[in-house]
């Protein structure tokens, strides 16, 4: 009996620490469900030892711009190892991604992801607008994309943002005859013009970029616009209809020409990206060192800013860096959920005392009905030595001491060492212990004042007979012959 209530309490204590650290955890998973996977990544990393481990970051070829970006990053972000790998470019990028050979990557934008790769691809911040730029050399018959169809037009790498991007348009113009890709990396494009080896380049850079600078500074080569921009960009998700400022390349700045409007193009974004699963710590590394004065500076961004940062429309935002861009709004998801964390610590606290106060109180009955114990055990006792005496001086001898029993009972209970109900149940118990012993006096004295009677009663009838005896003895002498 013993050990199976001790074995009721330790369930009963299982289940009331299961119940304070449950209900927190589920008020967390329905009002703060990314602190939740914050803090399991935050575990998962610290366990695999990701946290302190190197960081690899894939950019593209080791004399391209993204290449460089990585290298100036590595430069401002302190905390961590940054590795920059290189790559063959955007695609190359995404597939390392996916298969966490790296953990974020630079891409261009206007990309189409498939199915696995929008669900498990996350944007960390957008760098900087990239521009298409079609150059054709300057004596070249082509002066519209149109006039490109039958030509030989250089994509960049074949795994690169550039190269399938290029096919997009191309599938888009349906130029006839269809021009002949060819795929080469942009820094000899220059050195192809001049083998004839393509007609034609297509080439995705930024404003200004140093390869664009170079290819156009003896003047020898020119931008041709592109056509149906405005459906174009409606056609390629992410791609945004543009423009290249007049005077923008070549000497003189004269390229596109001054005296005529600005030439009209694509532009998509650049984006660091990385997956889901990345650690937090990582992310807003990352973002700490690039929303810098100093990095922007170093690594030529200038329209780079925390506002700008977040408009990525390709992919959604790593929870880490959409906490990073919000985290000085007024109302922001981050700030419920600290509340929400709050408020599940506070039920945690509340239900932590709740049981506490609901196991002090158990002890301390337990210890009251400890106290009341010796007392029902000395009544069966008294109770079994009354059932077996038929002595009156005996029986007095048990009502004496329960009514010690009963007084010790109450001074225990005004010291506050036994409770109500256990006095009033030891008044019940000792009231019918002392009326039973009071009874089978009163039974005894009678049965013996009973036999007392029929003792009495037999010896009257015997003196009665007796004197009946006698009398008959003397009548009989009286009327004897001698005395006549």
């Amino acid at each position: 009996m013993l050990a199976r209530l001790r074995h009721r309490r330790i369930l009963n204590i299982v289940a009331a620490v299961a119940f304070c650290v449950a209900v927190p955890l589920v008020l967390m998973a329905i009002l703060a469900p990314n602190l939740i996977q914050s803090g399991t990544a935050a575990v998962r990393d610290v366990l695999s030892g990701g946290t302190f481990g190197s960081v690899h970051l894939a950019t593209g070829g080791d004399d391209g711009a993204y290449y460089s970006l990585g290298n100036t990053l590595k430069d401002h972000v302190t905390d961590l190892d940054i590795v920059v790998d290189e790559t063959e470019g955007s695609m190359d990028n995404i597939a390392q991604l996916m298969s966490h050979e790296a953990d974020f990557a630079f891409i261009q934008g206007a990309l189409d992801f498939s199915a696995d790769q929008a669900s498990e691809l996350r944007a960390v911040a957008r760098l900087m607008p990239q521009y298409v730029h079609v150059v054709v050399p300057k004596d070249s018959e082509v002066r519209r994309f149109r006039d490109l169809a039958g030509k030989r037009i250089a994509f960049g790498p074949a795994k690169s943002g550039t190269a399938a991007l290029a096919e997009m348009v191309l599938e888009f113009a349906r130029l006839e005859p269809p021009a002949t890709s060819v795929y080469m990396e942009s820094e000899v494009f220059e050195q192809a013009f001049e083998d004839d080896e393509i007609d034609a380049a297509f080439a995705v850079y930024a404003l200004f970029a140093p390869a664009m600078e170079s290819l156009f500074n003896e003047g020898a080569y020119r931008l041709i616009p592109m056509e149906n921009v405005d459906a174009l960009s409606q056609w390629i998700s992410g791609a945004y209809s543009d423009a290249i400022p007049a005077g923008s390349y070549g000497p003189g700045r004269h390229q596109p020409p001054t005296n005529g409007p600005a030439l009209k193009t694509l532009s998509v974004d650049t984006l660091l990206v990385t997956h889901r699963d990345v650690s937090d710590v990582w992310v807003n590394g990352l973002l700490g060192a690039m929303c810098t004065v100093a990095f922007v500076k170093d690594a030529h961004l200038p329209e780079f800013n925390e506002a700008s940062a977040r408009q990525v429309t390709d992919l959604p935002l790593h929870r880490a860096a959409d906490s990073f861009y919000s985290r000085d709004d007024p109302i922001t998801s981050d700030s419920f959920e600290i509340a929400s964390f709050f408020l599940a610590g506070v039920v945690c606290l509340a239900s932590t005392i709740h049981f506490l106060l609901g196991r002090r109180e158990h002890l301390h009955a337990l210890r009251k009905r400890a106290a009341i114990e010796p007392y029902f055990e000395h009544l069966i006792d008294i109770g079994e030595r009354a059932a077996d005496t038929t002595e009156i001086e005996e029986l007095i001898s048990i009502v004496y001491e329960l009514t010690q029993s009963l007084r010790e009972g109450e001074r225990k209970w005004l010291a506050g060492e036994l409770g109500t109900e256990d006095m009033d149940n030891l008044y019940s118990v000792c009231h019918i212990r002392s009326q039973n012993a009071y009874f089978k006096i009163f039974k005894i004295l009678l049965l013996r004042l009973q036999d007392q009677q029929v003792h009495t009663h037999k010896l009257v009838e015997s003196l009665a007979a007796a004197q009946g005896n006698a009398n008959e003895s003397s009548g009989e002498i009286s009327h004897s012959p001698e005395n006549s």
